[in-house]
Order: C-alpha cells, then sequence, then structure tokens
C-alpha cells in the first residue's frame, strides 16, 4: 500500500518498509456516531433500538393483520347468512307465484306470513353488516395509528469530497464549489466541499485543540457543529487538507463517515507522524489511501 501524503508522489510511504513503531490503535465502527460523545457504543445502541424497533413493528402489524383475518371471517359468515335469507326470499317468492288463485289461498297466506317475517331479519342482517363494516374499518384505522414505524435510512453518498483546513469558513467552502472546483486526481467537480474554521488567529487554536481531541476520538466544539453534512454519509473519493485530514481521520474511525473507498492527504496535520495511523485505519476500514 503506497501513502501519498501530499498528493504530488513525494514524500510516499510504504506498507512494506520498516517504519519506526508508534502507538497506534484502530477502534473499528460501523452504523452512526452520536457526537459529541465521540464513541462507537452509541452507534451500537442506535442500532440495537432501530432493530428492536423492527422486530416491535413486525409483532404489530402480524397482530394487526391476524384481527384483520378474524375481522374478515365475522364479516364473510354475516354475509352468507344474509345471502341465505335472500335465497329464501326469491324461493318463497317463486313458490308463491307458482301457486294457482283458485284453491290455494290457505298455502298463499302462510307463505305470505313467512315473507313478512323474513323480510324484517333481511333488513335487520343488511343494517348489521354495514355497521360491522362502520367498526372494522375504525378499529383497523386505530390499530395503524399506533403503529411506529422506524424512519428509513436517509444517508448520503458522494463521489468525492474535498475537506479543506485550518482558516478556511463554511463561507470558503460554498464559494470554491459554486465556482466549479475540481477535484485534481479524477479530473471532475467536488460534490460536497466542507470547511469547519473561522478567521483569524483563533482558528488555529481549534485546529490545535482538535489535533489533540482526536487521539481520543472526539473533536472541538466548533468543529462538531459543522460536520452534520457527513453523517451517515458514503463517499468514494476523500480529499482532505491540513486541519481536514484530522476530522477525516476521527469522522472515519467513528463511524460518522460510514464508508471511504479513497483517502487523499494533502499536507495533513501532523502528517508524518500520523503516517502508521492512517494506514491502520485504511486498513480496518477497507480503504485506499
Amino acid at each position: 500500500m503506497t501513502v501519498d501524503f501530499d498528493g504530488s508522489g513525494f514524500g510516499t510511504f510504504h506498507s512494506s518498509s520498516s517504519v519506526p513503531s508508534f502507538s497506534t490503535r484502530c477502534v473499528t465502527c460501523t452504523g452512526t456516531l452520536s457526537l459529541p460523545s465521540g464513541s462507537s457504543q452509541g452507534t451500537d445502541q442506535q442500532v440495537r433500538d432501530f432493530q428492536a424497533a423492527r422486530l416491535d413493528e413486525q409483532r404489530q402489524q402480524e397482530r394487526l393483520r391476524h384481527e384483520a383475518e378474524q375481522l374478515q371471517e365475522e364479516l364473510r359468515q354475516k354475509t352468507q347468512q344474509h345471502l341465505d335469507t335472500l335465497r329464501t326470499l326469491q324461493k318463497l317468492t317463486g313458490i308463491l307465484d307458482q301457486l294457482g288463485e283458485e284453491n290455494q289461498e290457505r298455502a298463499r297466506y302462510k307463505l305470505k306470513i313467512q315473507i313478512n317475517d323474513a323480510i324484517p331479519r333481511f333488513n335487520a342482517q343488511q343494517q348489521d353488516i354495514a355497521d360491522d363494516q362502520v367498526s372494522i374499518l375504525q378499529r383497523l384505522t386505530h390499530s395503524i395509528a399506533k403503529i411506529n414505524v422506524p424512519p428509513p435510512d436517509m444517508s448520503r453518498h458522494y463521489h468525492s469530497v474535498l475537506l479543506l483546513g485550518a482558516l478556511n469558513t463554511p463561507d470558503d467552502a460554498a464559494e470554491a464549489l459554486s465556482s466549479g472546483l475540481k477535484d485534481p486526481f479524477v479530473g471532475q467537480r467536488y460534490e460536497k466541499i466542507l470547511a469547519f474554521g473561522a478567521r483569524g488567529g483563533l482558528d488555529l487554536a481549534r485546529a490545535s485543540l482538535d489535533h489533540f481531541l482526536g487521539d481520543v476520538d472526539s473533536l472541538s466544539k466548533d468543529t462538531l457543529s459543522r460536520i452534520s453534512e457527513l453523517q451517515g454519509t458514503t463517499i468514494d473519493e476523500l480529499v482532505a487538507h491540513s486541519n481536514g485530514a484530522k476530522v477525516a481521520e476521527v469522522l472515519i474511525r467513528a463511524g460518522v463517515i460510514r464508508s471511504v473507498r479513497v483517502l487523499r492527504i494533502l499536507g495533513g496535520d501532523a502528517a508524518l507522524m500520523d503516517g502508521p495511523t492512517s494506514v491502520t485505519i485504511c486498513s480496518s476500514r477497507e480503504l485506499d489511501l
């Protein structure tokens, strides 16, 4: 593996070369980190909460499906009774029409009584079916309203992203993006350009704080307030300059940036000192440096 720290081919680092031993560590994280705590444990808890919510949703849907099937069976039975009554009426009406008018008056009278008795039952059953349909609809609507569906995965994917260094502001990043700044390595415009700094010497203090906090997988408060657009993203090529390199290192290691295929560090914050650490991150996250 070849490590190119400034994009020019000079000062390259080969993983097969002998490198002085450094105290390095790799924290493999997956999912989404709840910052600013800087720990990947929040990601695991969110995954477990998400899975529990999905399991609860499936159970509720299964219960609702079972209830709907029972209601449909009740409705089918009542509909069958309604049809049986209707067939009886049709049968009685047909027999009545076939009877003669001379010597079948008594039979006609009995049939009329049966018909008169059947009509109210038919009307009552018809009303019961209508009431049941309204009740079923209300119960299903009430049950559906109680189902809590977890939000869908809204992770974003970028082909190329540039992270600027100290003394570069978000306005500088927006201006560079609107001007059509291109990635020199692929010759295409950056999809996203971000900066975390501010004008003046105070931003150097922010960058220094990022450098020291990065060793414990955290960043300064000012930097953390400007990384929301990177939460849960996947990136094909991430180019990081100066302080942006330290920010990229922490966000990749903590799982805020879910995956990066190629990471290019241009004049990174303490690049020579952090070289072995960067290689370790690349190996654990399966990306090219």
